[in-house]
């Protein structure tokens, strides 16, 4: 078999030992596309769903500073490199978890999660698979 074979064989058996922790910091939601550019605000309002798209490419996101109000965050995160991906918000000194994308986003395909920020300040996230290049930022006013 191929090294690229054993190489993904590998990485796709790492990540499951650590899917049962992401698994309990994600969930799912539905919402619609927002954002885009070098920094991207999450549409909000009074009463209303905030969302951000994140595009990650090989190897970068797009926007990787966000900034977003205190509340519910939709994600949805488009994977349109080469490469998996995914997106792991570390938050959890700020809210006592981090929030997750799955933990394997393949090329060509979406998931959208929510994450809810109660604290204002800056949060960080990245890939997992793609440290330390694939990183931003999360400005919450």
């Amino acid at each position: 078999m191929s090294m690229k074979y054993w190489g993904r064989a590998f990485a796709v058996a790492g990540l499951l030992a650590s899917a049962v922790v992401l698994a309990a910091c994600s969930s799912g939601g539905d919402a619609k596309k927002n954002g885009g550019g070098s920094e991207s605000k999450a549409s909000s309002g009074a009463g209303k769903a905030q969302t951000v798209a994140i595009t990650m490419k090989d190897n970068a996101f797009d926007p990787k500073d966000i900034t977003v109000e205190e509340g519910a965050v939709t994600f949805e995160v488009k994977n349109a490199g080469a490469a998996i991906h995914n997106m792991h918000i570390t938050s959890t000194a700020a809210e006592g978890k981090d929030f997750s994308s799955k933990p394997i986003i393949e090329a060509g395909t979406t998931d959208k999660f929510t994450a809810t920020f109660t604290k204002k300040g800056t949060i960080k996230f990245q890939c997992d698979f793609h440290l330390p290049d694939m990183v931003g930022t999360i400005t919450v006013k």
